[in-house]
């Protein structure tokens, strides 16, 4: 028993001289709203990050906008590290102990497709004879079997914004957008070109990772976003992102979405290979 609680005692001092005056790199790798690579506008990983500073005020959160292959890398070397906006499961082939908080807020993936010429998922047959953009490096479970059958043509794009314009040159009948892409990145009079698939074809919930020599920090972390969901301030920076609807995303409960599985920490294959973006 003694030897236990000296144990944690050490880990505990360990870590809090790490964190005194340290610096730690919070890996992004998702596009908007998460991270804003153009312009001024604040983007919803510095106002998560602004926040997570004044409970550590004594280590510096540097933000790294990155790319999946790169934060897999910076893991694989061993690195000390945070990773926004992530879910467990997209990592679960990453020979690597990391440490996952409570969920930040929940999410889809819907297809999105031209008013006029809407498409609705209703499995794998409700594909077929269509044109799937897909975004480089990403991977999209739901249609790999279609595609591998032959049932789904597919175009690869740099961007989603990339996928709509080719999906409005006729080159493409759908592409799959997270809603909390479309409550953002889309103003109104883009809205009345585009219509979300009412069926989503993936959800999922999206927190912090973070490597297992951190793993004091989470219960912080844990409690800020509980107090997100009663935080004013926090409600309107979200309406400036993205309406109330887009507040919503970090108010939903798992028992408000029973119709649709989510990840939550069972271990099944979600990507072809541990560089593959989700």
């Amino acid at each position: 028993m003694k030897a236990t609680l000296l144990c944690n005692v050490l880990i505990w001092l360990s870590f809090s001289c790490f964190c005194a005056g340290s610096e730690i790199d919070v890996y992004v790798y998702h596009d908007a709203p998460f991270l804003i690579r153009q312009g001024n506008q604040t983007d919803l990983s510095d106002l998560f990050i602004s926040r997570l500073q004044k409970q550590f005020p004594k280590t510096q959160f540097q933000l790294k906008p990155s790319t999946k292959h790169e934060v897999v890398n910076a893991l694989t070397e061993k690195k000390s590290l945070m990773i926004l906006w992530v879910n467990p499961l997209w990592f679960n082939k990453v020979d690597v102990p990391l440490i996952a908080s409570k969920p930040i807020l929940w999410d889809s993936d819907h297809l999105i497709s031209l008013q006029d010429k809407p498409v609705q998922y209703a499995g794998q047959d409700s594909l077929k004879g269509k044109t799937q953009c897909s975004v480089k490096d990403h991977y999209y479970h739901f249609s790999e079997p279609a595609l591998l059958a032959g049932l789904v043509k597919e175009v690869k794009a740099e961007s989603r914004m990339r996928c709509l314009q080719l999906i409005e040159a006729g080159k493409a009948d759908y592409a799959v957008i997270e809603r909390s892409a479309w409550l953002h990145m889309l103003v109104s009079s883009e809205k009345q070109k585009f219509v979300l698939s009412d069926q989503t074809v993936d959800a999922f919930s999206r927190g912090v990772l973070v490597t297992s020599d951190l793993e004091p920090m989470v219960k912080t972390i844990n409690q800020l976003i509980y107090s997100l969901k009663s935080s004013k301030s926090w409600r309107e920076q979200m309406r400036i992102l993205g309406s109330d609807e887009f507040f919503d995303l970090f108010q939903l409960e798992l028992n408000e979405l029973p119709q649709i599985e989510i990840d939550t920490g069972r271990a099944k294959p979600v990507a072809k290979n541990i560089f593959a973006q989700r």
